[in-house]
């Protein structure tokens, strides 16, 4: 099933994936080819075989299988509660750019409408022994936390384009007295037996321009037994450009019991504000340390960044740059702007407008904001259906703002810090 084709005059990809009945992608792919520019004697690997598909309900997977061998395995979202049936079904249509006929209703949505769910491609489906399993196809999707898991009425989602996501590696600093610490972003890694002090790991870390430094879940031990953890946040200058970070939700603790519940080694405060007041940058963040089969997936609790791309090293430039927020709904926003400058930023001391703005793709507002200052409540919004806030602060040097919110729904929001000094 694998050719050698030789391009000739006035060959071009489509061409060629017509004559042998293959894609123009799946040549591509075959050849390490980034753009359809082909050369006339250039020899292409050609592959025009027969393959058949294999869903798994179980483990949510789509094989594309080859004279009964994996040829490539892709994550899918199946139907909820098994309403994908298990039954043997043929393709008999390809659309690009579907339309949508909504069940419920019948109602027919062009693609491009927020309201259509199939992503960029539809595959219909037709089955073998029971013409009656109607409507039901492989489809891409705009939700892309619902791959993997049992999400649809019964079609097989997958992501509009494969691989088009940034992962970041990185190893955690595990001491049993001096609290978890994560490391990303690094080409090696220590532990807690070869660095065992606080002040050898941030010496480690500081000589490592590009890493991310985040304090995991603080509080955990119980600060009147043991009231040492991270050394109560012992600022290492050396290391104040690479620890960008702390978690304020960890596994299901939401944001709420860290802001409101948890506190921190300063009464009154939470370690957001504990950890600045400390004299670090940090903004807000969180993790699901999960370490099950649903890890990613187990709750909707998110860290956003805003980065200017979906790439490793933009996602890296916004984490060191403080553009983070802690959020318990994967589908909301928060946008927290001083002198038009995004969370995270330095300034200097003055008086400038504050622009707070939210979104969410499920349209659950936020119904009100707090204002935070040097860990202090100075003031409270209610937020109107526009989704947005417009005000006038004024700060002195050594000042950090940053905002809680809250949705509809009770889940809440947290932005990281604006920072001034001279």
């Amino acid at each position: 099933d694998k050719i050698f084709y030789v391009v000739k005059s006035g060959d071009y990809l489509q061409k060629i994936a017509n004559e042998f009945n293959t894609t123009v992608a799946l040549i591509k792919i075959m050849n390490g080819l980034q753009t359809d520019t082909i050369r006339t004697g250039s020899r292409l690997i050609v592959f025009n075989g027969t393959f058949t598909i294999k869903v798994s309900k179980t483990n949510n997977f789509l094989d594309l299988i080859h004279r009964d061998k994996l040829f490539k395995r892709y994550p899918v979202g199946t139907g909820k509660f098994g309403k994908t049936p298990a039954v043997e079904f043929f393709v008999y249509d390809k659309i690009i750019e579907p339309p949508w006929t909504r069940p419920e209703d019948n109602r027919h949505i062009e693609y491009g409408d927020p309201e259509n769910v199939l992503g960029t491609r539809w595959m219909a489906l037709r089955s073998i022994n029971n013409p009656s399993l109607k409507g039901f196809g492989i489809h891409g999707t705009w939700e892309r936390d619902s791959i993997g898991v049992q999400s649809s009425a019964g079609c097989v989602r997958m992501f509009n384009e494969d691989g088009k996501f940034a992962a970041l590696y990185g190893f955690e600093w595990s001491h049993p007295l001096l609290g978890h610490f994560n490391v990303i972003n690094t080409n090696k890694f220590i532990s807690a037996l070869t660095r065992p002090t606080l002040g050898l790991m941030m010496n480690w870390l500081s000589k490592r321009s590009n890493a991310i430094g985040r304090f995991n879940h603080p509080g955990r031990e119980n600060m009147k037994i043991w009231p040492y953890e991270f050394r109560k946040f012992k600022l290492y200058k050396k290391a104040i450009h690479q620890v960008a970070a702390i978690e304020m939700w960890n596994k299901n603790d939401t944001i709420q019991n860290y802001i409101e519940t948890r506190g921190s080694f300063i009464k009154g405060m939470n370690f957001l504000d504990n950890v600045n007041l400390q004299g670090w940058f940090v903004g807000a963040a969180g993790g699901q340390d999960n370490h099950d089969a649903d890890w990613g997936i187990r709750n909707d609790f998110r860290v956003g960044v805003w980065a200017t791309g979906l790439s490793r090293d933009q996602i890296v430039d916004a984490y060191l740059g403080r553009r983070t927020f802690a959020t318990e709904d994967k589908n909301a926003w928060v946008s927290f702007k001083i002198n038009a400058s995004q969370m995270g930023s330095r300034l200097r001391p003055g008086t400038y407008k504050l622009e707070l703005e939210f979104g969410d793709r499920d349209g659950e507002n936020v119904s009100d904001a707090r204002l935070i200052k040097n860990g202090k409540l100075i003031k409270s919004y209610q937020v109107n259906d526009e989704q947005y806030i417009e005000d006038e602060i004024k700060a002195q040097d050594g000042d950090f703002f940053y905002v809680i919110t809250k949705q509809s729904d009770g889940d809440h929001l947290l932005t990281s810090p604006i920072w001034f000094f001279n």
